[in-house]
């Protein structure tokens, strides 16, 4: 209705010169009371699209121009840029959260060990499995260290097949023994990646 839906209409910003033709008789009445006698809208553009429309109003010397209402356009489509950042920044968040959930539920934990070093991500989930919970880094000798004395060898040992490129995947059931003195039996499996050049890059896996 009036300035704001004939912009919401078109996309695009919009001046008056005159408030009369478009408000509300009630918001004319207050307008004219604070001195207000001109108007410009301009819309929240997001892809394109409008999804919001501002309004500003003024007084005599509120020059509505070519040259203003470029800079509206250009102000409207910045700030639908950063709502659909946030949304979309609120979205990876719940994706995030729900990934989280699915591992919980199912016990599953991701990894992934970037070759030639000891740099290693780790799932939230990992790190509460093996006492690391805190959000401290967790590195390959990290995470041998967790691992049973008597389970060591043979998990380096797979480790080391991966990164070396003896073997392209990885499946061994160990034990894990956390800081708490708990004991874990876990089942690793891993997938080594590698780079343009047919090296190892790295190795994912759960």
């Amino acid at each position: 209705e009036g300035l704001p839906g004939a912009v919401w209409v078109e996309s695009a910003p919009r001046g008056l010169e005159q408030l009369s033709e478009t408000l509300h008789p009630s918001r004319l009445e207050a307008a004219v009371a604070a001195g207000l006698n001109r108007a410009v809208a301009f819309p929240v553009l997001t892809s394109g699209m409008a999804t919001g429309v501002i309004e500003f109003f003024g007084a005599d010397d509120l020059r509505v121009d070519a040259d203003l209402l470029r800079l509206f356009d250009a102000v409207g489509r910045q700030i639908g840029g950063f709502m659909a950042t946030r949304a979309a920044a609120a979205e990876l968040r719940l994706e995030h959260a729900r990934v989280l959930e699915a591992q919980r539920v199912a016990g599953l934990a991701y990894w992934e060990w970037s070759a030639g070093s000891d740099d290693v991500l780790w799932s939230e989930r990992l790190q509460e499995m093996i006492g690391a919970s805190d959000g401290s880094a967790v590195g390959r000798e990290a995470y041998l260290a967790c691992v049973h004395g008597s389970d060591v060898a043979r998990v380096t040992e797979v480790f080391d097949d991966l990164l070396h490129a003896r073997a392209e995947r990885m499946q061994i059931e160990h034990r894990l023994c956390t800081p708490s003195g708990e004991e874990k039996t876990v089942l690793l499996y891993g997938e080594l990646q590698r780079d343009a050049y047919g090296r190892a890059e790295r190795v994912s896996g759960t």
